[in-house]
């Protein structure tokens, strides 16, 4: 028994620890005296520690220098992982704290927001020329970091965030923005993120076309959007300048888009709009309106006059005018007072202009119809050279086979003064007048023209008579062909007739030449086939919500100006099969669209109740002929808003019955995506009169059927009632912003009232001992360490004592018996 009772106690011994603080500790050759901080709590970030070190070797430390132990919340925060001290000399009075030779050093330190409150200081010096290490520990006051979000226990896997990418698209228009030819036009773009993330940075700049008309400022063109959120439509205008010399028709422009998504990945997209120029003004066309000679039949060594009339048929100006005489030759004809060409500085459109030329013939030449030509040069708007010819005919006899004196001219001859189009009718109309001394019979009357410009009525007539003095009225009928091109068609006008009397009659021929202008298509116009586009979509109603009908009325429009189109076939495929076409197929039928013309269409479609929040496109497949038969297809694409109504829900509050002023009180709240759709920005908030930590959380992005969940911690300031309201607000696809608000009330009390001792009990606030109150001092752990030790030991002790006295009673009832 007495070896048991021996074993335990030296068990109780050893279990039990009674720590020294460094002064104590006689074995270190330098303790830490005191300490002390920058502040009265070490939280995250720089502080300052000052040590006050006391060399208790009784020798003199030299080159000593400082270095922290192994910990996870400690670094130094500026000198490396050392720092120099020098040296500690021995002090003259060990018990007197103020000793001179009390080494001070201030520590520039980092805390990283650990657990870890221990400190453990390394020293390392020479003593006796011997480098030495000594290690003591310091416990700091510090307040751990808490991170705002939940901590994440796993090294989290790189993440592919280009997955996660914007789609933007111009949206439809309602209608193709129009633009007069010659000035500028300012269109707004619609630009929709059809996609469930966001796009930042959005740069939207046109592509440069040469053969466009059409085109920006580069300096100015690329407009820029910070950001457009999932399902949100932002605008952005773009000026664009018009040519004047624009045809009237509907052009493509291309578009580039550049954007990037919340992590910086880059990525581009394309599109395009469409824009009508509208074209009152037409391009400068100098032509040849009129060729006359007087007289119209020469004698070989005469002269005669030509008149060259020219007119500008476009309505804007034409610069460097040249007109020349082509054709001339020593042998037949000359000028006999001028060169062979004219110049004129400027004419605007609608101008007209009459040049005279003297034109002298060779003796030598034979009878006959002799060609002559006009050439017309000049430069457009654009600065642009271009040029137009025409032929004239000049009848010349020779001067002895003119045995009579008869001749004829034209007079009062009239011709389309305007631009003629392709399909259109005009007529040419003039006077035949003898006037010559004599009767002229047969005369035969003839016009000639090229194969764009055919006649309607006879081409040749006859006079039998023409009387001297008496004009004789023709009128001759013409047709535009479609294959007539931009350009001034001549119309020659043949006179023929005999003079003189048998066997001396000589044949006799008259010419003149009028003009008429075109404006027809470019050969590279005649090849290209007629186009359908869309030039209007409306959805009604306007909000498209799943589960239900709407209408989708579209216009087809045939942009050609030459070819009508039939037997047009339209089908329309939704995307993901979202839409449902109701009492009808996905096929619309056009018998016809003439050149030019539209036609709409309306189609009934159902929406798929699991349908989300988003633009969807619906692809346009044609199918249909132009006038020649020929098959043709093409492609185009509509996009069809749909909207899923967003509901959120808070869910029921846990609020407490009672509270004090000055009392926190926590509050849980759940909310929940109960909608079918995501909504976007989720963000709850408290508000009231009282104090809130942490008074907003962030959700993000929640999708249909998430939940989370939020503390707010309230502390109130007044008693009584205190009313305070939940605000979550959210976006939905659209962007649009929604809000919801749950009220609360809070009922509070005075403040328990406490009296002086329990002020003082330990654990209270203000009770002496409290963390925070003052600076924790080193020896009021062992003194705790102590007590703890000395109250484990009584307790075994007189444990052991209670065994001792039950075994010898014991022992004594078994004497007894």
């Amino acid at each position: 028994m007495r070896k048991l009772v021996a074993l335990i106690l030296i068990l109780a011994i050893s279990c039990m620890g009674v720590y020294v603080n460094s002064e104590g500790e006689t074995n270190l050759d330098v303790i830490i005296t005191s300490f002390s901080t920058s502040g009265t709590q070490v939280t995250k970030g720089n502080f300052d520690l000052t040590l006050n070190l006391k060399n208790n070797s009784g020798k003199n430390l030299e080159d000593m220098y400082i270095e922290l132990g192994d910990n996870n919340s400690f670094s130094f925060a500026t000198t490396g992982s050392r720092m120099p001290v020098g040296v500690i000399q021995v002090p003259k009075d060990p018990n007197d704290p103020k000793d001179p030779n009390i080494k001070t050093c201030t520590l520039k330190l980092r805390y990283n927001g650990g657990p870890d409150a221990k400190l453990p200081i390394k020293f390392i010096y020479k003593k006796d020329g011997v480098q030495t290490t000594a290690t003591d520990f310091i416990n700091l006051h510090v307040v751990p970091y808490t991170e705002p979000a939940p901590v994440i226990t796993q090294v989290p896997q790189p993440v592919d965030t280009t997955k996660y990418a914007p789609s933007l698209i111009i949206a439809d228009a309602k209608a193709i923005p129009s633009g007069k030819a010659g000035e500028k036009i300012t269109i707004t773009l619609p630009i929709r993120n059809i996609s469930s993330y966001e796009a930042r940075n959005v740069i939207i700049t046109t592509e440069a076309d040469d053969k466009l008309p059409i085109s920006t400022d580069k300096l100015a063109s690329a407009q820029i959007i910070d950001s457009v959120k999932a399902g949100e439509t932002r605008e952005a205008t773009v000026t664009f300048d018009i040519s004047p010399n624009a045809q009237e028709k509907v052009y493509t422009m291309k578009l580039n888009l550049q954007y990037t998504n919340t992590s910086n990945d880059a990525y581009t997209s394309k599109d395009s709009i469409n824009i009508k120029v509208l074209n009152s003004l037409k391009n400068s066309r100098v032509v040849v309106s009129s060729i006359t000679s007087s007289p119209s039949s020469i004698n070989a060594g005469e002269s005669t006059k030509v008149t060259v009339n020219i007119q500008n048929y476009g309505n804007l100006p034409a610069n460097d005018i040249k007109v020349s005489l082509t054709g001339l030759k020593s042998e037949s004809f000359g000028l006999s007072d001028s060169t062979d060409s004219r110049y004129i500085e400027k004419m605007n459109g609608g101008d007209k202009q009459t040049l005279v030329f003297s034109i002298n013939s060779s003796s030598k030449m034979e009878s006959g119809s002799y060609g002559l030509g006009v050439k017309v040069e000049y430069k457009d708007t654009s600065n642009t050279q271009l040029s137009e010819e025409s032929q004239f005919f000049i009848s010349v006899n020779k001067p002895e086979e003119s045995t009579s004196s008869p001749d004829v001219s034209i007079t009062n001859l009239t011709a389309p003064a305007n631009a003629l189009k392709p399909g259109d009718s005009f007529s040419v109309v003039f006077d035949i007048v003898n006037t010559g001394t004599a009767k002229l019979p047969n005369l035969k009357v003839s016009t000639a023209s090229d194969k764009e410009v055919v006649p309607k009525s006879l081409s040749t007539k006859i006079i039998p008579l023409l009387e001297v003095g008496k004009p004789q009225r023709l009128k001759f009928d013409y047709l535009v062909t479609d294959e007539a091109v931009t350009k001034n068609y001549p119309i020659s006008i043949n006179i023929e007739y005999e003079t003189g009397k048998e066997p001396n009659k000589v044949k006799q021929i008259a010419n003149q030449y009028v003009g008429v202008y075109v404006e027809g298509v470019k050969d590279k116009d005649k090849k290209s086939a007629p186009k359908v586009i869309i030039s209007r979509c409306v959805c009604s109603p306007d909000l498209i919500k799943p589960g239900t009908n709407f209408n989708l009325d579209v216009t087809f429009q045939n942009t050609s100006r030459l070819s009508d189109i039939s037997n047009l076939k339209i089908v329309l495929t939704p995307a993901d099969g979202v839409f449902i076409p109701v009492n009808s197929g996905g096929t619309l039928f056009i018998d016809q669209i003439s050149k030019g013309g539209s036609v709409q269409k309306t189609i009934t479609m159902y929406v798929k109740p699991d349908t989300q929040t988003k633009a969807y496109p619906i692809a346009v497949d044609y199918d249909y002929e132009d006038e020649k038969g020929t098959a043709i297809t093409a492609k185009d694409t509509v996009s069809v808003p749909v909207n899923v109504e967003a509901r959120m829900v808070i869910g029921e509050l846990n609020i407490p019955m009672d509270t004090f002023v000055g009392q926190p009180v926590v509050i849980p709240v759940n909310f929940f995506n109960m909608g079918k759709s995501t909504v976007y920005n989720v963000l709850i908030k408290a508000e009231g009169d009282f104090q809130v930590q942490s008074p907003e959380y962030y959700g993000g992005n929640f999708e249909s059927g998430k939940s989370d969940n939020y503390e707010v911690q309230l502390t109130p300031n007044k008693p009584g009632s205190n009313a305070g309201k939940l605000v979550l607000t959210f976006e939905d696809g659209n962007g649009k912003s929604q809000k919801i608000e749950k009220p609360f009330t809070i009922s509070v009390m005075d403040q328990m009232p406490m009296d002086e001792k329990m002020a003082a009990m330990p654990g209270m606030p203000g009770a002496p001992g409290m963390p925070g109150d003052a600076p924790a001092k080193k020896g009021i752990n062992t003194l705790y360490l102590a007590i703890g030790g000395g109250a484990g030991f009584l307790v075994i002790l007189i444990t052991v004592i209670a065994l001792v006295r039950r075994s010898r009673r014991r022992k004594e009832m078994a004497l007894d018996e």
